[in-house]
């Protein structure tokens, strides 16, 4: 296989997947305010759609997760202090956790998508790679078509960009950070990062 024509063809298709969805939130939910739209993935990296949200969306759903476990809260509903910090160190903010929101899109030529991957991951076992290798060489691959597509913008545009996966492993934590940083403005790196930090300590 040619490594470098299939990583243009799928950065290609991620890319296109993620301008469509874009474009459709912006055309399907409007008059509500998008501010974010990323690459999400319930399975490493495959099976990935383009997950939005919308300012009033968030405000319909911040308030529907904690994380924290019921008979806690009842235990520290008359230590308000304590109770906030329970909330804040246990619940990533729900305007920057995909799984608390209400637009998923698949928007990516999902046949087409999906058949590069797995003919990708074949490939890769047939050359005995091993799991860093291949993660790298997709996350790599992400990054670019993620890259392009926050070039693509208008600048100042305010959008939460990046890549999030449901259940991160360390690894998976690690790249979300890092495509973070690239795309994202301060305001929403530091989000990222919060986030990510809870989900290590309640990994």
């Amino acid at each position: 296989m040619d490594l470098p024509a299939a990583r243009g063809r799928l950065a290609t298709l991620i890319l296109d997947g993620l301008g469509a969805g874009e474009r459709r939130a912006r055309s399907e939910l409007s008059p509500e305010t998008l501010y974010a739209t990323v690459l999400y993935s319930a399975s490493g990296f495959r099976g990935l759609v383009v997950a939005v949200n919308t300012r009033e969306a968030l405000d319909r759903t911040a308030g529907n997760r904690t994380g924290v476990d019921a008979g806690l809260l009842e235990m520290l509903k008359d230590h308000p202090d304590l109770l906030a910090k329970a909330v804040a160190s246990s619940t990533p903010e729900p305007d920057v956790c995909v799984c608390d929101w209400e637009y998923v899109y698949s928007d990516l030529p999902h046949e087409d998508a999906e058949k590069l991957i797995d003919d990708l991951y074949e490939y890769f076992y047939e050359l005995d790679w091993e799991p860093e290798p291949i993660s790298d060489w997709f996350l790599e691959t992400v990054s670019i078509a993620v890259q392009e597509f926050a070039r693509s913008l208008p600048q100042n545009n305010g959008l939460l960009l990046g890549l999030q996966f449901s259940d991160p492993s360390v690894a998976e934590t690690r790249m979300m950070e890092g495509i973070s940083e690239m795309v994202n403005s301060p305001f929403w790196h530091a989000k990222v990062m919060a986030a990510c930090n809870v989900l290590r300590e309640t990994s």
